[in-house]
């Protein structure tokens, strides 16, 4: 295993913790494809102490739990701080949060299993207490005493923690408007959407409608932004919202399942966007 030589905390994106990581880097500088006279100047400067040989790493992880890497080897910078400038970073924490969503998508598929499933009977009083704050804990502690629970089932349990973190994971909900939702705790759910009224997507200076969203994502003057308590809406009310799109509460139930919440919320944040 690669031995790590200094570690940078950066700025968490998309609800992943992200760390940049200097790793022994076990491949020569004499092997790496350059002219002989720039290899032996790289020698001399690595051996000064002028710069340093490594591998670059960016580390995606949420509970401590390392859900995506992305690597660059044969660096050469006077410390990692420098290597923040050189250009790469911001596609490697792309590549690493990429890979962080897969594994979770892929950790989801197999959330129904009956071991995962008494696994969580038993955290689910512990998480409750955590998203009502009713009690404070550390991410430290929290997977301290979710331990048992995890050692029954399998990292499945992750599923769990994402929906109650703090940073909870936002998800698209109408990628054609760029709408996303999470659930802060059951009946209470927070939605975003790009302020198309206000503001283009800048193409001309991003590659990508994505990259520019990327960009400007937690800069909330470019959103429509709202937060939704169910209990704050009576059934006339909720019917008046969902109405337009299912007919009635009862058909928004019967089409969408275990999930017809959220999608109340969601309707009744598209009625009070102003976007529509």
């Amino acid at each position: 295993m690669n031995d790590v030589l200094e570690t940078i905390e950066l700025e968490s994106q998309k609800g992943f913790k992200l760390e940049l990581k200097a790793l022994v880097e076990h491949l020569p500088i004499n092997d790496n494809l350059m002219e002989k006279s720039l290899v032996e100047d790289l020698i001399k400067q690595v051996d000064s102490g002028e710069l340093i040989h490594f591998c670059a790493c960016v580390v995606a992880s949420k509970g401590g739990i390392e859900l995506g890497t992305e690597y660059l080897g044969a660096c050469f910078e006077k410390d990692l701080e420098s290597f923040k400038e050189s250009g790469y970073l911001e596609q490697m924490i792309e590549a690493a949060i990429k890979e962080a969503k897969e594994t979770t998508s892929i950790i989801a598929d197999d959330a129904n299993t009956p071991k995962l499933l008494e696994a969580l009977k038993e955290a689910k009083t512990i998480i409750y207490n955590l998203t009502n704050g009713l009690e404070k804990r550390s991410p430290i502690e929290v997977m301290a005493v979710l331990d048992k629970a995890i050692n029954k089932a399998n990292p499945s349990i992750i599923v769990e923690l994402i929906k109650v973190d703090n940073e909870n994971t936002w998800t698209c909900t109408d990628p054609d408007n760029h709408q996303y939702g999470r659930m802060i705790r059951e009946g209470v759910y927070e939605f975003k959407e790009f302020d198309r009224q206000n503001y283009s997507i800048n193409t001309d200076d991003y590659s990508s409608a994505e990259q520019f969203i990327e960009t400007v994502f937690d800069n909330s003057e470019f959103w429509k932004e709202m937060q939704i308590s169910l209990v704050d809406y009576n059934e006339v009310e909720i019917e008046d919202n969902v109405s337009g799109y299912y007919g009635s509460l009862d058909n928004l139930k019967k089409i969408c399942g275990v999930e017809w919440m959220w999608i109340v919320a969601e309707c009744i944040f598209e009625q009070k966007s102003g976007l529509y």
